[in-house]
């Protein structure tokens, strides 16, 4: 049972679970870790599939080589803003969070009960790795977004989920070649796809939600999936650029081509059926 008290602490955020894919070092993981649990609050920000946003979750440390959880205090909760500050006690718990692996965390969303559940291990090279398990996989869809579309966001975001962000850029690119088929744009490969889309924006015969997409966000799309299946000359430094900051920000433009395709046009159309009956 959770020890019950009032915490202020002035210094304290809460963070994204999306951070923890930047540490590399067991001594950074163990101070991401200080800075969740320390408060007793026990939450974090993270990308909530069922919600199809960001969520506060409550997270939990459900497997670690101790039954303790060593990101606690040794002397209890710190109450208010006072600390306990032993600092040989501190440096005593490092030493051993950091040495023992796997970890495996459980994140709820605090809005619809989902789970995430993330493991954290050492590879053959002793190196930081993580994998995120969902209790559903649905990325940047929006309730409206066709199967094929559906599809390969969803192979996006089963890919983005074990860390794999090349094989997830690539899978956004084939979402992006779907979007343009779905739209009339049938001719040759997503190049000549996106070309000719671009020339009925100019000449005022595009889709009605094109006018609200920039171009370079599309084009941009196109060329990292080009690259992340591509040999690039024997350039594989290409792919180093394929993080999970990218990732994110390829989500978020499908969600917002997304909305404006599929969602809008729908809510209009339900508003203007419920002004027939008037």
């Amino acid at each position: 049972m959770k020890t019950q008290f009032t915490f202020s602490d002035p210094n304290y955020k809460i963070h994204k679970l999306e951070e923890i894919e930047k540490i590399n070092s067991r001594e950074e993981l163990y101070n991401f870790f200080w800075e969740i649990f320390r408060s007793y609050k026990d939450q974090i920000i993270a990308f909530c599939p069922h919600c199809g946003d960001e969520r506060r979750m409550e997270i939990e440390l459900k497997h670690f080589d101790d039954d303790r959880n060593p990101y606690r205090y040794s002397m209890g909760a710190p109450h208010g803003t006072i600390y306990p500050n032993n600092l040989n006690s501190t440096k005593e718990k490092k030493s051993i969070a950091v040495s023992k692996f796997p970890i495996i965390l459980k994140c709820t969303c605090l809005q619809c009960n989902s789970q995430v559940i993330t493991l954290i291990y050492l590879d053959a090279n002793q190196k930081l790795k993580y994998a995120f398990l969902y209790d559903t996989y649905t990325g940047a869809i929006t309730p409206n977004t066709p199967d094929e579309i559906k599809y390969y966001l969803t192979e996006a975001f089963k890919c983005r989920a074990i860390g794999a962000y090349s094989a997830t850029v690539a899978m956004y690119r084939s979402a992006l070649e779907w979007l343009m088929y779905l739209n009339d744009y049938k001719d040759g490969m997503l190049g000549k796809k996106l070309n000719n889309f671009f020339k009925d924006i100019d000449n005022k015969k595009a889709p009605e939600w094109a006018y609200s997409i920039p171009k370079n966000i599309l084009e941009v799309i196109k060329k990292l999936g080009n690259e992340s299946i591509h040999t690039n000359n024997g350039n594989l430094s290409i792919q180093d650029k394929m993080d999970i900051d990218l990732i994110h920000k390829i989500d978020l433009a499908f969600k917002y081509i997304l909305e404006l395709a599929y969602e809008q046009p729908q809510r209009l159309l339900a508003l203007s059926e419920q002004f027939n009956n008037i």
